[in-house]
């Protein structure tokens, strides 16, 4: 077994708990610009707190992903074939079961619509299961295709051609559509860039680039701690801040990782988590261990377990922030229990949970 990263685990520790997170807010709440206006000003602002927050762990995959991923050798057709018959196919054939399993809970769960044929289309990437992780796996099984051609490429080149060639990608994909809407707004003006940058991996490329670049290549190491913080601080504001705007001015805004406000956000984050050095007790560091070990399979388990429970019971307590914590609170113990069960079968932990 491959020694574990302290600082990677709990990264990944701290990702999954956001994704559930992110998940149970938008099962409580519904997201829209009515609701929105309808709650107390405490609910919009827990809301509008830990959603943002909540947004920054599919960005942390994401760096995760490059910075591991990116940094091995691929420098034969030896390596290659290997990472593509140990990491792509595994992983393929883990979202492909999971898809038949999704299919027949869609099928049995009596609020989602749909069917066999949708099943089918799901397993030849025609359709997205109808449930709200797994517009991931396609993306990022698109991004491992071309994992050996991208390591060759930023591991060749100085960090500092990388960025440049990135800041247009930058501008366009997470800037330029964000002022628009201000623009729209305050003065009826839109921007508009014919550049095609699709090769560059769109924004989730970026994130996988950025991972390998900030954890590998050092980028952010001469920035003090207590400057990341402030930048931290600074934009996570913002990125509230702008959404506050949108919704006075009757924008119905979902926020998404395509937002410059998660992109400095998730930056900073994973510069301050790699760095920091970890005094932890055994006990602990075993804990966080087991929860990175066991990541995807909570990523894939999670969901259903929201849905049941939001479903059949009766969750909403007080009021909705407390029943949102309550609910990623309960999701997440029930899915280690469950993962923790199911794993003593040799082909669910390496198949369907595939936990290294």
């Amino acid at each position: 077994m491959k020694k574990r990263i302290e600082n990677l685990d709990l990264i990944r520790a701290v990702a999954i708990l956001l994704v559930i997170l992110c998940h149970s807010i938008e099962a409580i709440y519904s997201m829209g610009l009515i609701e929105w206006e309808s709650l107390s000003i405490k609910s919009q602002f827990f809301r509008m707190t830990f959603f943002t927050l909540s947004r920054i762990g599919v960005p942390l995959f994401l760096f995760l992903s490059g910075c591991l991923l990116l940094n091995r050798n691929y420098e034969n057709e030896k390596d290659v074939k290997n990472f593509y018959l140990k990491n792509f196919l595994n992983l393929f054939i883990c979202v492909e079961i999971w898809n038949i399993l999704y299919t027949i809970f869609l099928l049995i769960f009596p609020v989602r619509s749909w069917s066999i044929k949708e099943g089918v289309e799901s397993l030849f990437f025609l359709k997205q299961v109808n449930l709200p992780n797994m517009w991931y796996m396609p993306m990022i099984l698109g991004l491992y295709l071309f994992i050996p051609v991208l390591a060759t490429v930023v591991k060749k080149f100085n960090f500092k051609y990388i960025l440049l060639l990135m800041i247009p990608s930058i501008f366009i994909f997470f800037v330029l559509p964000y002022i628009n809407k201000l623009t729209d707004i305050f003065y009826g003006i839109k921007i508009n860039s014919i550049l095609n940058l699709s090769f560059s991996g769109g924004i989730y490329g970026i994130y996988l680039i950025l991972g390998f670049l900030i954890y590998n290549q050092k980028i952010l190491k001469k920035i003090s701690n207590k400057i990341l913080i402030l930048l931290l601080f600074v934009s996570f504001i913002t990125t509230c801040i702008y959404q506050i705007i949108l919704f006075k001015n009757k924008v119905n805004y979902n926020l998404w990782y395509d937002f410059v406000g998660i992109l400095a956000c998730s930056i900073v984050l994973f510069e301050l988590l790699s760095r920091i050095k970890l005094n932890l007790t055994n006990k602990t560091k075993a804990l966080i261990t087991l929860i990175s070990r066991i990541s995807l399979a909570i990523f894939f388990i999670h969901i259903i377990i929201i849905k049941v429970l939001t479903y059949y019971f009766n969750f909403y307590i007080i009021n909705k922030p407390l029943t949102v914590l309550l609910l990623c609170s309960i999701t997440f113990i029930l899915s280690c229990i469950i993962i923790l069960i199911f794993q003593k079968c040799p082909f669910i932990k390496k198949r369907i949970f595939m936990i290294k």
